[in-house]
């Protein structure tokens, strides 16, 4: 059974290293890697009081 590795990112700088060092991890393990990127529409956010 292969790892799998997941990369969280808001697309920012420090979340590109991140990837990076994970995508060197990941290839040197054999392992698989999930980039996951969540984007809140402020349009469904709840509006504070």
């Amino acid at each position: 059974m292969e790892p799998t590795f997941v990369v969280l990112t808001d697309l920012s700088p420090s979340s590109e290293v991140a990837l990076a060092y994970t995508s060197r991890l990941a290839k040197h393990v054999h392992a698989h890697l999930v980039l996951l990127h969540v984007y809140q529409d402020p349009c469904w956010s709840p509006k504070p009081p």
